[in-house]
């Protein structure tokens, strides 16, 4: 596998790039690429000092040769941390490319995520996220990650929703104890990788997701509630609130809006409010 050049491809990576770690070097690995110095003896070099991530790289789909077009069938190592370089001879003054968060790594997010594209070019990364902030484990099998990670990594972003998932009723996000995460946020409802539809759903339909499982909300009905408008969410909050039914808090707000002071809210049926035949 011949690992082309990337200049073309990131050119933009050192001009209006969003704020960055300390120690990003997207420079530095631009150049490396460009010189596309790499080893004589692939993995077989990163062996002699890396053996544990070695161990794990070898064993997942990563490092399986027979897989085409896999790193490990090409140049192994190289193809995601760049070209060996002098690294071997002067580690620190010649580093390679180290994904991760950016708490963590040593190139911008989106450096990483150019690299990570050039095999899964179907997929859509947020410039601002590198890939592997989530997907952690890219020296083992778990590079995509369980239900658990995932949420977690999400709310690393989304911290509002911290106390928002553990409220009294939730969407089975978590547990009746506010700790196990049960499904994950792209399991049903959003797009890890972006969307083009807000809040990065995975459809335009916004109720799709919600009636996967509440297809007796779905309709057409003969009487439809018009201020309902077609979005669960208008009424639903699906991260938790303090009401068994998810409804916001300002549900009172909402419902005046159409229809006044008038208690309505009270006295509604379910059917009344999503409609019925």
């Amino acid at each position: 596998m011949t690992i082309k050049p990337l200049s073309l491809l990131i050119a933009g990576c050192l001009l209006g790039s969003p704020a960055m770690a300390a120690d990003v070097k997207d420079e530095l690995f631009i150049n490396k690429f460009e010189q596309a110095n790499y080893s004589q003896i692939g993995a077989a070099q990163c062996r002699e000092c890396h053996k544990d991530a070695m161990q794990g790289f070898l064993s997942s789909i990563h490092g399986n040769k027979t897989l085409a077009g896999s790193p490990a069938a090409g140049i192994e190592c190289e193809a995601c941390h760049g070209p060996l370089g002098q690294h071997a001879d002067e580690p620190q003054a010649n580093p390679m490319l180290r994904p991760g968060p950016m708490t963590q790594a040593n190139a911008s997010a989106k450096l990483q995520n150019q690299l990570c594209l050039r095999c899964h070019g179907d997929q859509f990364p947020l410039e601002t996220t590198p890939c592997a902030a989530c997907h952690t484990g890219l020296h083992t099998d778990n590079a995509i990650p369980d239900t658990q990670k995932q949420t977690l990594a999400c709310l690393e972003c989304h911290p509002q929703l911290q106390k928002q998932v553990r409220m009294k009723f939730t969407h089975g996000l978590v547990d009746d104890h506010g700790n196990n995460i049960q499904q994950g946020c792209s399991t049903y409802c959003h797009a890890a990788h972006g969307s083009k539809w807000e809040p990065a759903y995975q459809t335009p339909a916004l109720n799709a997701p919600c009636f996967e499982c509440h297809i007796d909300k779905q309709g057409p009905f003969k009487t439809e509630h018009t201020g309902f408008k077609g979005n669960c969410s208008h009424c639903h909050d699906p991260h938790g609130t303090e009401d068994e039914h998810l409804l916001r808090p300002n549900i009172g707000e909402i419902c005046a809006q159409c229809h006044g002071e008038q208690a309505v809210l009270e006295q509604a049926t379910s059917a009344q409010v999503h409609g019925h035949n």
